[in-house]
């Protein structure tokens, strides 16, 4: 596999190991976290791939809490240095906002059984209702043991402060947020939503200021 499948597959364990919720009784048997829909996910791993708009959200959490300083500590973080251009990894804009296949990243974590997928259909069979990414035991333990190695320990640590940031929401009401942004909105079907570190870090640079 190219360097490239395998870091999608290790960027979407670790969102399921640190964004997942614990699983119901009625889950796949081993598994011990889950992301339902696909779209949560999506969003999830937008704001994996793109730390300006990661950081733009946490400003505005701040912006509404100013009380919460350590939100302005992780937004510094995600905008260090050159990371908002090293770690970005544009994706691009179609019905539903940001979006790209998952299936290769599912299939390489599903074939060692770190991961497990299932689909509900609608009652005709013709379109699907939802599809979950059910982590496994064994998912979990492999993500606990590549957390201890650089340079993976990031890709922990990213997904973490993600987990923080979007909360128990829904894909629908993440995809909200994300679309509030005009360069994520105004982006074009099948084009690549353009980034936004200058804004973002004019934004930051005038709130370290008042803070």
């Amino acid at each position: 596999m190219h360097i490239q499948g395998k870091r999608n597959a290790v960027r979407i364990l670790f969102i399921l190991a640190k964004a997942g919720e614990p699983v119901k009784r009625s889950a796949p048997a081993d598994t011990c976290l889950v992301v339902h829909a696909e779209k949560r996910l999506q969003a999830l791993d937008f704001w994996m791939r793109n730390p300006d708009y990661l950081a733009s959200e946490i400003l505005n959490q701040f912006d509404a809490d100013p009380t919460q300083k350590k939100l302005l500590k992780i937004a510094e973080t995600v905008m260090d240095g050159d990371e908002p251009d090293i770690r970005r990894l544009a994706m691009q804009r179609f019905l539903f906002g940001a979006w790209e296949a998952l299936d290769d990243a599912i299939a390489t974590l599903s074939l060692p059984g770190l991961v497990k997928m299932e689909r509900k259909y609608s009652a005709d069979g013709s379109k699907i209702r939802q599809t979950s990414y059910y982590l496994t035991v064994e998912g979990k333990t492999k993500a606990a043991e590549l957390e201890k190695v650089e340079p993976l320990d990031w890709y922990a640590k990213r997904a973490e402060v993600v987990a923080e940031i979007a909360g128990t929401r829904t894909g629908n009401q993440l995809k909200s947020l994300q679309y509030q942004v005009a360069q994520y909105n105004d982006a074009r079907h099948g084009s690549l939503i353009a980034p936004i570190r200058a804004e973002v870090e004019e934004r930051l640079a005038k709130l370290q200021v008042s803070a």
